[in-house]
């Protein structure tokens, strides 16, 4: 029998969506939603570091087919379903086990590193001013889901070479984390810019720059780029293969590039020390 009630529909877009939640930002919500008023911006901050909550918002705001324009970013959503009605849904899935469980190591990793990006990436684009900020925020939450979705399917690996890079991937499961993100963000009703970010953000010369929303998913996957630079410079792919496209993306020149870095660095200092994942 289909759910009939927002709550029920809630829980079960949590449970088929079949991300684990931070408990950090499964926490900080719940603390929110248990106040008599809480401030709505920073319910969007907390929801907005963690992919199973930000998926789970867009895809019941996304569900009503009736409205015209679907939720192109978690701050849509939460304005579509309001931000009470928002923190009582996740409050009720959270504490009844709506959402997937799992006490896999490796996770940590994965939500450290989403929950930083996010931050990192929402800081540039508010400086650059050419995306905005909240679309920007819902793509670092969402770009990894696959990573997410697939652990299951690698039990054995540790945590800094889980999935070598995505071909390994797709050699041994026929998907790749890049794909099979892009299906989940489609099946949330994304807008085709951000899904083609999500399933090209480790080839994004593979989005036509003048396609439908290219210009725009190259833009999101170029500050991703830069926010995995200002979290853990160290780790990231070589600068010089990915410099070129990021400065065609955003329209910048190389030494605006090494200034906007150095002002993200100093401004939002990094806590992350990990190498990344390429997964």
């Amino acid at each position: 029998m289909p759910p009939t009630t927002a709550i029920d529909r809630f829980k079960r877009i949590a449970k088929d969506n079949g991300l684990p939640p931070s408990p950090r930002a499964a926490g900080a919500v719940v603390s929110l939603a248990q106040r008599a008023q809480f401030d709505s911006r920073q319910l969007a901050v907390q929801i907005g570091t963690d992919a199973a909550l930000t998926a789970a918002i867009i895809a019941l705001a996304n569900r009503d087919t009736a409205r015209l324009e679907r939720a192109r970013s978690l701050d849509a959503a939460l304005a579509q379903i309001g931000p009470q009605m928002s923190a009582g849904l996740l409050h009720h899935a959270l504490t009844n086990g709506a959402f997937p469980y799992s006490d896999d190591p490796r996770l940590q990793h994965a939500w450290t590193r989403i929950e930083e990006d996010a931050k990192f990436a929402s800081a540039l684009a508010m400086t650059l001013g050419s995306v905005p900020a909240d679309l920007v925020r819902t793509y670092c939450a969402l770009r990894d889901c696959g990573t997410l979705a697939l652990m299951p399917c690698f039990p054995g690996t540790k945590s800094s070479d889980a999935f070598e890079n995505a071909d390994a991937q797709a050699a041994s499961i026929e998907i790749d984390h890049a794909r099979a993100g892009a299906l989940l963000a489609s099946s949330w009703g994304l807008e085709p810019g951000l899904v083609d970010a999500i399933r090209n953000h480790h080839a994004p010369d593979a989005i036509a720059p003048h396609g439908q929303g290219g210009d725009v998913s190259q833009q999101l996957i170029a500050i991703g780029l830069l926010a995995d630079w200002v979290r853990a410079p160290d780790f990231c792919p070589d600068w010089e293969r990915t410099r070129p496209f990021i400065e065609r993306a955003l329209g910048c020149s190389a030494d605006q590039i090494q200034g906007l870095l150095g002002h993200t660095r100093r401004s939002a200092p990094r806590t992350s020390r990990e190498p990344v994942c390429q997964i």
